[in-house]
């Protein structure tokens, strides 16, 4: 907008003109640079996308550099720049249309010019300014006069000798941008260079969006083509500290915050501030306003340096669980009994703690070449562990800890927070699992998955397997184990001999009552979980099967018992059985 104007002395509250560029969604992260007209009149605004950095003739992107006007810019880059940009409409009456606005501040810096010349000569300056620096450029312009003339003196002219063309009119016959246009005459344009790709555009119909006497203009490009096919790098998400899904770390942040703002008294200071405040009749002073800001920053402080030591970040890079901390804490003793042997200070409290927590009473009687050994001996016994056990052992110890918290859940409301935090924690890291199964970019089939291993000293590990093929051999043995069921080498004992002939056969009604009733003779062949499983399948005492015919007094009494809906008319079922 006019930033010339002044406010307090115009006889309306609007100011005529002025225009805005904004990027939302995919496009927000790659804005390097937002900027408008440099004479302050608000003619356009434009914002500035990274695009790939373009390399000079035979030398890197360094030696990139382009002389304008006897000064040195660069490296230059394809960026993307989207402007928009109003051109005030011919002379007319009054003091307060943007032509009139222009003219009088180009009279008060001695520029002798007509406001809408001066307009498409200053944005072609920008423009080729861009151009140089190369720079791609997409221009959204209200430019108040027929955009498809050619004229020599025309703005399409003007904009063709600085590279641009119009976008929509290359795809789509003129049609009225403007509601009193009778004509189709458009005097709204989207003008683009030659390196943005225009996949679609058009005009939306005349209210369709906003309220306004203009109808709205789009384009559909590719981006990454007008970029330079430019991927920006990665950035790297730091995870807040302060989770409110997290009681401990609430409590921690709540107690840190407390003992921070009474260290320095901000309590005491913001209630006398407040009361100064108010004597002055809420009247901000300048030494107020300072006093204040210096509570502020004492406050955010306290605030931040809270949050850092109200929970300590688990990166996730070895799974933890106590086993992996066994690891740590020995090779943490023998380093600190190595650093004594060695003459350097240590802690002897911490020493003997650790002493203490991994059962090694005798530890410090070693020599300085045993207590190497040792370090070179738990360090490899570490990175064994890491690679094949850490993750088998951190879902172990989940488990057993989650089991544990169910049980004692309905004690308390810390039982209770337990429970649904080791929850959390377990669920989140199954799907972190599965997310590493599934590659950045898949469409949903697996890119790798485990597979036990069985090692030398008759125990099993997890092997990840990433091989195309090996994987889609795992899925499907692992489906035809599931599923399969009835037929070899999968069969289930039900679904083989001897079982199958016992309850398939003409006794099969014979041997299922048998078996209901704890009578029937288990066959020799079974293996024990199967003869468990079928004794467990008998009547408890005290109870027989259900009979399986139902005679037309219990029908009607069950019928009889069941209550209508409440929507249900007075000649429904229970009504009509009777």
């Amino acid at each position: 907008y006019n930033r010339h104007q002044d406010r307090s002395a115009a006889t309306s509250a609007v100011q005529w003109g002025g225009c805005i560029a904004t990027v939302l969604n995919q496009v927000a992260h790659r804005a390097k640079e937002a900027g408008r007209d440099p004479t302050g009149l608000g003619r356009w605004a434009y914002v500035r996308l990274q695009g790939r950095k373009l390399k000079a003739h035979g030398g890197n992107v360094q030696d990139s550099l382009v002389e304008v006007n006897d000064f040195v810019r660069g490296p230059i880059s394809k960026d993307l720049v989207v402007v928009s940009a109003y051109r005030p409409n011919k002379q007319g009456l009054g003091g307060s249309t943007v032509w009139a606005q222009h003219r009088l501040h180009f009279h008060a810096v001695n520029r002798k010019v007509n406001p809408r010349k001066a307009f498409v000569d200053d944005l072609c300056k920008q423009i080729t300014k861009w151009r140089d620096e190369g720079c791609e450029v997409v221009l959204g312009i209200d430019a108040n006069e027929d955009v498809t003339v050619n004229a020599p003196q025309s703005i399409r002219h003007r904009f063709r000798a600085c590279g641009l063309e119009e976008a929509i009119l290359k795809h789509h016959p003129p049609q009225a941008t403007h509601q009193r246009n009778q004509r189709n005459i458009p005097i709204d344009g989207i003008f683009t260079t030659s390196g943005v790709p225009i996949l679609a555009g058009g005009y939306y119909a005349f209210d369709e969006f906003f309220d306004c006497d203009h109808r709205g203009l789009w384009i559909d490009i590719d981006l990454s083509a007008s970029l330079g096919n430019f991927q920006p790098q990665k950035s790297n998400f730091k995870p807040r500290k302060l989770s409110l899904q997290d009681s401990r770390s609430v409590r921690k942040y709540l107690q840190l915050v407390h003992k921070g703002y009474a260290k320095y008294s901000i309590p005491e200071r913001l209630n006398k501030l407040n009361k100064r405040i108010d004597h002055l009749g809420h009247q901000m002073t300048p030494p107020l306003v300072r006093k204040y800001n210096c509570l502020h920053r004492q406050m955010y402080t306290v605030r931040r340096q809270a949050e850092e030591k109200c929970r300590a970040l688990a990166p996730g890079k070895v799974p933890w669980s106590p086993k992996m901390q066994g690891f740590w804490d020995r090779m943490s003793l023998w380093k600190l009994l190595l650093k004594g042997k060695k003459g350097c200070r240590v802690s002897s409290r911490k020493v003997r703690r650790l002493m203490k927590k991994t059962a090694l009473p005798q530890a410090w009687r070693k020599s300085e070449g045993d207590l190497e050994d040792c370090l070179k001996q738990e360090r490899a016994l570490y990175k064994q562990a890491k690679h094949t056990y850490a993750a088998r052992w951190r879902k172990d110890f989940l488990t057993v800890q989650t089991k544990d918290a169910k049980k004692h859940q309905w004690k308390s409301w810390k039982a209770r927070d337990r429970f649904f935090r080791l929850r959390r924690m377990k669920q989140r890291e199954e799907a972190r699992r599965r997310r590493r199964a599934q590659s950045k970019g898949s469409t949903g089939g697996l890119q790798a998955i485990q597979i036990e291993a069985h090692l030398p000293d008759g125990t099993t590990s997890l092997r990840t397997i990433t091989d195309r093929r090996l994987v889609e051999d795992g899925c499907m043995r692992e489906n035809t184990a599931r599923y399969d069921q009835t037929r070899a080498p999968y069969t289930t004992p039900p679904m083989a001999e001897p079982l199958y002939s016992e309850f398939t056969g003409d006794n099969a009604e014979i041997n299922s009552l048998a078996l209901l009733e704890g009578c029937y003779t288990l066959p020799d062949l079974l293996d024990p979980a199967t003869a468990s499983f079928l004794s467990h399948c008998r009547f408890h005492k005290g109870h027989s099967p259900v009979h399986l015919q139902v005679s037309k007094d219990d029908h009607s009494s069950a019928l009889l018992a069941v209550q209508p809906p409440p929507s249900a008319p007075p000649n429904t079922h229970k009504k009509s059985s009777r």
